[in-house]
C-alpha cells in the first residue's frame, strides 16, 4: 500500500543539510529499485519452463532473462556502494548517525557492513553480507569485462551443463 508523507521531509534546514536529504531520498529510490527487481525475479521464476533443463531456445531465454535480472540487481547494489562512497560526509553526519542508532540491531549491523564495504574497508569475518557486497562491487556487477564474460561462457557452455 502506498504511504504518504510530508514532502518537506526531504528539504534541508539548519539541522540537516540538503545533501543529506538528497542522500536519504536516493537511498529510498535504491530501495524501491531493488524491491521492483526482486519482484521481477519472482515473475521470471514463474516463467520457468517445465521439466528438466535442456539446451534449447526456451530454456536459453529463461536462463538468460534470470541472469539479466540478477545482474541488474547487482548493478543497483554497485551503484549504492558508489553513492555511499561519494557521500561519506552525509553518511557520517550526526543526524544520520542518530538515525542509524535507532535501527534494530540486525539492520544497524547490516548498514554498517554496507558502509564498510563502500568505503573499501574489509568485511568483518562474522558478517557474510560484507563479503557478498565486496564480490558484487569488484567482480559481478554490470561490467562488460570480456575476459570475465568468456570465463562465464566457457564455464556454462564448454563444461558439463546443468
Amino acid at each position: 500500500m502506498l504511504e504518504t508523507f510530508d514532502p518537506a521531509a526531504f528539504v534541508g534546514d539548519e539541522n540537516v543539510p540538503q545533501s543529506l536529504c538528497n542522500f536519504v531520498l536516493t537511498l529510498a529510490l535504491t530501495f524501491n529499485d531493488l524491491r521492483d527487481l526482486y519482484y521481477a525475479s519472482v515473475l521470471v521464476g514463474e516463467c520457468k519452463p517445465e521439466g528438466a533443463a535442456q539446451k534449447n531456445s526456451r530454456w536459453g531465454y529463461y536462463l538468460g532473462l534470470r541472469l539479466h535480472v540478477t545482474r541488474l540487481i547487482m548493478s543497483v547494489v554497485h551503484e549504492l556502494l558508489n553513492l555511499i562512497e561519494k557521500q561519506r560526509d552525509d553518511v557520517n553526519h550526526a543526524f544520520m548517525r542518530d538515525v542509524v542508532r535507532m535501527l534494530p540491531t540486525d539492520h544497524r549491523r547490516s548498514w554498517k557492513e554496507i558502509v564498510r564495504t563502500a568505503l573499501g574497508q574489509s568485511a568483518t569475518d562474522d558478517h557474510k553480507l560484507g563479503k557478498l557486497l565486496l564480490k558484487i562491487r569488484n567482480n559481478v556487477s554490470f561490467h562488460y569485462d570480456s575476459k570475465a564474460i568468456h570465463k562465464g561462457f566457457k564455464n556454462h557452455f564448454l563444461t558439463e551443463w546443468m
